[in-house]
């Protein structure tokens, strides 16, 4: 990458361990500074109040907010890595990260990282989160089961960023690098060395397939539709691992068929 200072854009997307890599990074920010890694503090700003992920920052460019980023890339220390990680990102629409990329390349040389999940995986993933949150029912996701739009995603960095500074990981425990998470993002960011002083703790972990039709039967007798954590002890119990049905699964293959095939093609990487 040469020799300016490294920022490495960790686009997510969500569901991908985005929040163990970030809660990682987030705590271990003053003993990371001290090797030459920087994992910027959040502002305060306008945009979003998360403290341990730049949430803020796609949205200060979906806003156009080149101010606050300006200001907030100028505090930035001098460091040899700086690492910014939201999945906010994804979505960003390409003039704003054509900008971005322009008040990045006067200081940094700039590497971007996307995973890509499993369709179907992220599917279950995916329902699991949105059932938690109260957003759809366990019928409506069986009969509409969500996809992904990565291949959109992958061209507009493709476009801005150019290929060759598109780090494209497979989010699969077999591809990771020794099968961890943590172990394959710091070796991306050529810094493995760092992994041991990194906290582990998983968050957004599965629930059961009993414990999503406990809280379906809970929210029809509450109206309840705060989210619910997976650690409520209220909502434990069975051992079905949660999945979509299999015809739900058949539709996510088909809807998706074009973006692995065109992944396979570009990026080989298959599912």
């Amino acid at each position: 990458m040469g020799t300016k200072e490294r920022f490495w854009l960790h686009v997510g997307p969500g569901k991908t361990g985005t929040t163990t890599i970030q809660r990682a990074f987030h705590a271990s920010r003053k003993s990371l500074l001290d090797k030459g890694i920087c994992y910027p503090h959040v502002p305060r700003n306008p945009h979003h109040d998360a403290r341990f992920a730049h949430h803020f920052l796609g949205h200060a460019l979906r806003a156009d907010d080149f101010a606050l980023i300006s200001m907030f890339l100028g505090k930035i220390p001098e460091v040899d890595d700086v690492v910014i990680s939201s999945e906010t990102l994804p979505n960003v629409p390409e003039p704003a990260y054509r900008t971005l990329e322009g008040l990045l390349a006067e200081r940094f040389d700039v590497g971007v990282i996307y995973y890509v999940r499993d369709p179907v995986d992220r599917g279950d993933s995916l329902a699991q989160q949105m059932i938690k949150a109260g957003k759809r029912s366990l019928e409506d996701l069986n009969q509409r089961p969500p996809t992904g739009a990565f291949r959109r995603q992958i061209e507009t960095l493709v476009r801005v960023f150019g290929k060759e500074r598109l780090h494209l990981r497979n989010f699969s425990r077999q591809a990771l690098v020794e099968g961890d998470l943590l172990t394959d993002f710091t070796t991306v960011i050529g810094r493995p060395e760092i992994v041991s002083d990194l906290p582990r703790e998983n968050w957004n972990q599965s629930i059961t397939l009993e414990a999503a039709q406990k809280i379906e039967a809970y929210r029809q007798d509450t109206g309840d539709t705060s989210f619910i954590n997976e650690r409520d002890t209220r909502f434990h119990g069975g051992s079905t691992k949660f999945s979509l049905t299999d015809e739900a699964k058949q539709r996510i293959r088909e809807r998706m068929r074009d973006d692995l095939n065109w992944l396979e093609t570009e990026f080989g990487i298959s599912f």
